[in-house]
Protein backbone atom coordinates (compact mmCIF):
# COMPACT_ATOMS: atom_id res chain seq x y z
CA UNK A 1 0.00 0.00 0.00
CA UNK A 2 2.74 2.45 0.91
CA UNK A 3 4.79 1.69 -2.22
CA UNK A 4 1.77 2.19 -4.47
CA UNK A 5 0.84 5.40 -2.68
CA UNK A 6 4.40 6.74 -2.75
CA UNK A 7 4.62 6.07 -6.48
CA UNK A 8 1.68 8.36 -7.15
CA UNK A 9 2.89 11.30 -5.06
CA UNK A 10 4.63 14.05 -7.04
CA UNK A 11 8.31 14.15 -6.19
CA UNK A 12 9.51 17.34 -4.54
CA UNK A 13 11.66 18.61 -1.74
CA UNK A 14 10.34 19.73 1.61
CA UNK A 15 11.28 23.06 3.15
CA UNK A 16 13.95 23.18 5.80
CA UNK A 17 14.93 25.94 8.17
CA UNK A 18 18.54 27.02 7.72
CA UNK A 19 20.19 30.24 8.86
CA UNK A 20 20.41 32.91 6.14
CA UNK A 21 24.20 32.75 6.37
CA UNK A 22 24.06 29.42 4.54
CA UNK A 23 23.77 30.42 0.92
CA UNK A 24 22.26 27.86 -1.44
CA UNK A 25 19.12 26.01 -2.31
CA UNK A 26 17.50 24.42 0.69
CA UNK A 27 15.80 21.08 0.36
CA UNK A 28 15.36 17.82 2.18
CA UNK A 29 14.88 14.47 0.49
CA UNK A 30 14.42 10.94 1.73
CA UNK A 31 17.66 8.93 1.81
CA UNK A 32 18.32 7.21 -1.49
CA UNK A 33 15.52 8.97 -3.37
CA UNK A 34 16.82 11.47 -5.92
CA UNK A 35 13.84 13.81 -5.96
CA UNK A 36 13.86 16.64 -8.49
CA UNK A 37 13.72 20.13 -7.09
CA UNK A 38 13.76 23.74 -8.15
CA UNK A 39 16.77 25.92 -7.42
CA UNK A 40 17.51 29.63 -7.08
CA UNK A 41 20.75 31.22 -8.25
CA UNK A 42 21.38 34.75 -6.90
CA UNK A 43 22.40 37.34 -9.48
CA UNK A 44 23.19 41.02 -9.09
CA UNK A 45 22.60 42.80 -5.78
CA UNK A 46 23.14 46.56 -5.55
CA UNK A 47 22.25 49.42 -3.20
CA UNK A 48 22.27 53.06 -4.33
CA UNK A 49 21.68 56.08 -2.15
CA UNK A 50 20.15 59.39 -3.25
CA UNK A 51 19.86 61.73 -0.25
CA UNK A 52 17.82 59.88 2.38
CA UNK A 53 16.39 57.40 -0.13
CA UNK A 54 17.82 54.04 -1.10
CA UNK A 55 17.11 51.84 -4.12
CA UNK A 56 18.11 48.23 -3.60
CA UNK A 57 17.97 45.94 -6.63
CA UNK A 58 18.31 42.19 -6.73
CA UNK A 59 18.04 39.58 -9.47
CA UNK A 60 17.91 35.82 -9.38
CA UNK A 61 17.54 32.95 -11.81
CA UNK A 62 15.04 30.18 -11.15
CA UNK A 63 15.75 26.69 -12.42
CA UNK A 64 13.31 23.81 -12.40
CA UNK A 65 13.64 20.07 -12.83
CA UNK A 66 12.26 18.41 -15.96
CA UNK A 67 9.65 16.79 -13.69
CA UNK A 68 8.42 20.17 -12.44
CA UNK A 69 8.38 21.56 -15.99
CA UNK A 70 6.56 18.60 -17.55
CA UNK A 71 3.93 18.64 -14.78
CA UNK A 72 3.66 22.47 -14.84
CA UNK A 73 3.51 22.80 -11.07
CA UNK A 74 2.38 26.29 -10.01
CA UNK A 75 5.01 28.33 -8.15
CA UNK A 76 5.15 31.66 -6.34
CA UNK A 77 8.33 33.70 -5.96
CA UNK A 78 9.16 36.64 -3.70
CA UNK A 79 12.14 38.34 -2.09
CA UNK A 80 12.77 39.69 1.41
CA UNK A 81 15.21 42.40 2.48
CA UNK A 82 17.04 41.81 5.78
CA UNK A 83 19.67 43.60 7.88
CA UNK A 84 22.21 41.38 9.61
CA UNK A 85 22.63 41.73 13.37
CA UNK A 86 24.74 39.84 15.89
CA UNK A 87 21.68 38.25 17.50
CA UNK A 88 18.47 38.40 15.45
CA UNK A 89 18.49 39.82 11.94
CA UNK A 90 16.04 42.64 11.21
CA UNK A 91 13.31 42.17 8.60
CA UNK A 92 13.14 45.29 6.39
CA UNK A 93 10.59 44.43 3.70
CA UNK A 94 9.12 41.92 1.25
CA UNK A 95 8.14 42.05 -2.40
CA UNK A 96 4.71 40.95 -3.50
CA UNK A 97 4.60 37.24 -4.39
CA UNK A 98 4.35 36.62 -8.12
CA UNK A 99 3.06 33.52 -9.87
CA UNK A 100 5.73 31.67 -11.82
CA UNK A 101 5.40 28.89 -14.38
CA UNK A 102 8.24 26.38 -14.27
CA UNK A 103 10.58 27.28 -17.12
CA UNK A 104 14.27 26.86 -16.38
CA UNK A 105 16.41 29.94 -16.68
CA UNK A 106 13.66 32.36 -15.61
CA UNK A 107 15.23 35.58 -14.32
CA UNK A 108 13.31 37.74 -11.85
CA UNK A 109 14.23 41.13 -10.41
CA UNK A 110 13.16 42.83 -7.21
CA UNK A 111 13.45 46.49 -6.25
CA UNK A 112 13.20 47.76 -2.69
CA UNK A 113 12.84 51.50 -2.08
CA UNK A 114 13.65 52.39 1.51
CA UNK A 115 14.61 55.48 3.49
CA UNK A 116 17.76 55.74 5.56
CA UNK A 117 15.61 55.57 8.72
CA UNK A 118 14.10 52.25 7.59
CA UNK A 119 17.54 50.77 6.96
CA UNK A 120 19.23 52.19 10.07
CA UNK A 121 18.51 49.45 12.62
CA UNK A 122 21.62 49.77 14.82
CA UNK A 123 24.55 52.07 15.59
CA UNK A 124 27.17 52.26 12.87
CA UNK A 125 27.02 50.71 9.42
CA UNK A 126 24.49 48.17 8.28
CA UNK A 127 24.92 44.93 6.42
CA UNK A 128 21.92 44.10 4.27
CA UNK A 129 21.07 40.98 2.32
CA UNK A 130 18.17 39.55 0.36
CA UNK A 131 16.46 36.19 0.77
CA UNK A 132 14.92 34.83 -2.42
CA UNK A 133 12.07 32.39 -1.89
CA UNK A 134 10.25 30.06 -4.26
CA UNK A 135 7.22 27.99 -3.24
CA UNK A 136 5.73 25.04 -5.11
CA UNK A 137 2.00 25.65 -4.58
CA UNK A 138 1.15 22.02 -5.39
CA UNK A 139 3.49 20.38 -2.88
CA UNK A 140 4.11 23.21 -0.41
CA UNK A 141 7.90 22.88 -0.80
CA UNK A 142 9.72 26.17 -0.20
CA UNK A 143 13.19 26.84 -1.60
CA UNK A 144 15.32 29.71 -0.31
CA UNK A 145 18.69 31.29 -0.94
CA UNK A 146 20.37 34.31 0.65
CA UNK A 147 22.69 36.76 -1.07
CA UNK A 148 26.05 37.98 0.08
CA UNK A 149 25.90 40.93 2.50
CA UNK A 150 26.36 44.54 1.35
CA UNK A 151 27.79 47.10 3.79
CA UNK A 152 25.86 50.42 3.70
CA UNK A 153 25.87 53.58 5.84
CA UNK A 154 22.35 55.02 5.97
Amino acid sequence: MIAALAGSIPASSAATATPPSEVGTLSRTAPGLPLPAASIVPGSFTAQQSGDNWTIKFSRTLNFSSFEISNQFPFQAWAELWEQDDSDDDFIGRTRASNVSPVSGTTLTATFRKTSDQLDTELGGEEIYVKALLKNLETGAVFQVATQRIQISP
